[in-house]
């Protein structure tokens, strides 16, 4: 042997940055699962919360056919009304006994169509409501049809309030009771 080479380092450093590494992978390989964790519980939370939405939805959508069906198909004339008087919506009968197209219909209040003797008793059936002295009302009165014929009916109105009390529209149920008033009449 003629000669003997050795080199040595200091792998401290080395040693420590290695162990700092190997530290910080495995604290982020904790934090990513973790994380992960968070993730599927929270998804499986909106999992549940999707199909309670869509549940929920589904039994509006059918509640909103059922009203829909009831509101289109009765044998009653049947129509929402503002607290000024005009119409919202008016379903088939309704525009039927006051032989008038619905678009015509939203374009007037039930004071234009009321027999002008039979408005002050209608409104001040209204204002009572409106005031919370009743709840709803029903009254016997003529409306004028579009043909110019009178057409009594029994009237049945309802108030709906919003949710903090005020006054938000009328259901309004109309039945034609006009051949009962004619057969009374002839009697």
């Amino acid at each position: 042997v003629v000669g003997h080479v050795c080199i040595q380092r200091d792998a401290t450093d080395q040693q420590r940055s290695e162990r700092l590494l190997h530290e910080a992978q495995h604290e982020l390989e904790r934090r990513v699962l973790e994380r992960t964790s968070a993730l599927m519980k929270t998804n499986e939370a909106l999992k549940v919360e999707i199909a309670e939405r869509r549940k929920a939805e589904e039994a509006l959508r059918e509640s909103e056919g059922r009203f829909r069906a009831i509101f289109n198909h009765a044998s009653v004339g049947i129509a929402e009304v503002r607290p000024d008087g005009r119409f919202l919506r008016a379903n088939t009968k309704l525009c039927e006994i006051l032989g008038r197209q619905e678009d015509v219909l939203l374009k007037m209040t039930f004071q234009e169509l009321t027999h002008p003797e039979d408005l002050p008793e209608n409104l001040a059936l209204i204002q009572e409501t409106l005031e919370g002295r009743r709840d709803s009302c029903s009254i016997e009165k003529r409306y004028l049809r579009s043909d110019g014929m009178d057409v009594w009916c029994r009237l049945s109105v309802s108030l709906v309030r919003t949710a903090e009390g005020a006054p938000k529209h009328f259901i309004s149920v109309a039945e034609d009771i006009s051949e009962r008033k004619r057969t009374t009449d002839a009697l």
